[in-house]
C-alpha cells in the first residue's frame, strides 16, 4: 500500500509542475534580511531567533549572489535568478527566486518584509525583515 501511495505522488508531482523560464529580475529583492520566523510542516513547527538562538541573515546581491548567515558567518553563497511561473493553486503568477543548487521557493515583498514559501509539500514559510 506504501508504495502504491509513494508511486501516486511521485507522478503528481511529475506531471503537475509546469516550468516557465520567462526570467525577471526583482530589484526589491537585492538588499540584507534579518530572519523573523519560519512555521509549517507536516507536525506544524513554529520558529523564531528566540527560540533556536541562531541569528539569521540573508544577502541578496544585484551581480546574483546569494548568501546565508547564521550568527554572523557565512554558511552558504550561491548564485540565484528570479523568474514569475504560472500557478497551479490559484489563477495568476507566482515570483520565484531559483537557486543554483536547484532548489526554489516563492517569494513576495510586502512593505519592507520578505515572504519566502517553500514548493515543497510539507509548505514551510519564513518571514524576513529588510535591514539595508
Amino acid at each position: 500500500m506504501k508504495k502504491i501511495i509513494f508511486f501516486i505522488v511521485l507522478i503528481v508531482f511529475s506531471f503537475g509542475c509546469k516550468k516557465d523560464e520567462s526570467f525577471t529580475y526583482s530589484s526589491s529583492l537585492i538588499g540584507e534580511w534579518s530572519w523573523i520566523k519560519t512555521c509549517g510542516g507536516f507536525a506544524y513547527h513554529y520558529s523564531t531567533p528566540e527560540s533556536t538562538y541562531k541569528k539569521i541573515n540573508l544577502a541578496f546581491t544585484k551581480d546574483s549572489i546569494f548568501n546565508t548567515y547564521v550568527n554572523d558567518t557565512l554558511k552558504a553563497s550561491t548564485r540565484f535568478h528570479t523568474y514569475i511561473s504560472p500557478t497551479s493553486d490559484f489563477p495568476g503568477t507566482a515570483d520565484i527566486i531559483k537557486y543554483n543548487s536547484s532548489n526554489q521557493v516563492m517569494f513576495s515583498i510586502i512593505r519592507d518584509t520578505l515572504y519566502l514559501n517553500d514548493f515543497c509539500c510539507d509548505g514551510f514559510n519564513s518571514s524576513y525583515k529588510r535591514i539595508k
